[in-house]
């Protein structure tokens, strides 16, 4: 395996490069990421990633536990170190430990979706089990609360998620976490800003323009009205990164946003408090609810 142009020079990437990227390819390749890399002062750190979503929806406590070992496994494979323990919550530890010594670095920990499985129970509480809610998160609150067990192991956690963490009350023995959702310093963090799309995207205006017969005004404008709708801090606006690339993919105005989740939590809510989305057109809120919104 062979990793970035200069990789095999700087003794920095190697022999380390080869166990952080999979197959030799660089995710990072003509980013400028890639020129810290290439920094003497540069250590890679093994890193721990979680995609919640993927145990997300499990029928049962006993599938939720399978699900978790199998990606806690694939993350020591990725590492080649063995995976030990029976549990979720022991592989963990272990996990962390063992990277730590084998690599002699703190270990950066990624989870996405972290609430993916409490919401996925609440979906399937009817059908599989009464108490499967609280079950899955109790469940998810003891395997969480190991990241301050191991937090000398640790030297970056990021976590994502539809849910305010301190509204799901599974993190109750995490009081360090810092919610960048609403954060100033992170409103352009997860969006393309208008600067961004006409800088990056020139050449896709132009031949999208083209394509839908209007000048690149035009578009820009009706981008604007259709994927500009997200504002963290009630002053940068962005635009939805998903639906504006799937946008200059296909060339066509299209409601790209359904693609990628579901409202179906919301959908039977609203069906079973006898309540229609009209009810709720215009209303707004005040900034305090976003950032304390209260159990889910």
């Amino acid at each position: 395996m062979s990793g970035p142009a200069g990789a095999s020079e700087n003794p920095c990437l190697s022999p380390l490069w080869t166990r952080f990227t999979p197959a030799g390819k660089s995710y990072i390749q003509g980013l400028a990421a890639l020129e810290l890399m290439k920094s003497p002062e540069f250590t890679p750190k093994p890193v721990i990633h979680l995609d919640m979503s993927e145990i997300a929806n499990s029928k049962s406590l006993e599938v939720l536990e399978e699900r978790l070992i199998s990606r806690l496994k694939s993350n020591a494979d990725r590492h080649k170190v063995a995976a030990r323990g029976t549990y979720p919550g022991n592989i963990f530890s272990c996990l962390t430990e063992d990277l730590h010594r084998s690599f002699s670095q703190e270990i950066v920990l990624l989870i996405d979706e972290f609430d993916s499985p409490v919401l996925g129970s609440i979906q399937r509480e009817l059908t599989y089990d009464p108490q499967l809610v609280e079950k899955t998160r109790d469940y998810m609150r003891n395997f969480y609360s190991l990241i301050k067990a191991n937090a000398k192991y640790l030297d970056f956690v990021f976590i994502t998620g539809v849910s305010k963490f301190s509204g799901m009350a599974v993190f109750s023995t995490l009081n360090s976490l810092v919610y960048i959702s609403t954060g100033p310093e992170f409103a352009a963090f997860t969006g393309l800003t208008q600067a961004e799309l006409e800088y990056n995207f020139a050449p896709h205006l132009k031949e999208t323009a083209k394509k839908l017969q209007m000048n690149e005004k035009e578009l820009l404008e009706q981008i604007r009205n259709c994927y500009d709708g997200l504002s963290f801090d009630g002053e940068t606006r962005v635009n939805n990164p998903l639906s504006t690339l799937l946008f200059f993919s296909k060339m066509d105005f299209k409601k790209y946003w359904s693609w990628s989740g579901s409202n179906t939590l919301i959908r039977k809510f609203l069906k079973g408090q006898e309540l229609t989305v009209e009810q709720f057109s215009g209303i707004a809120t005040d900034k305090d609810f976003a950032d304390s919104p209260g159990e889910i």
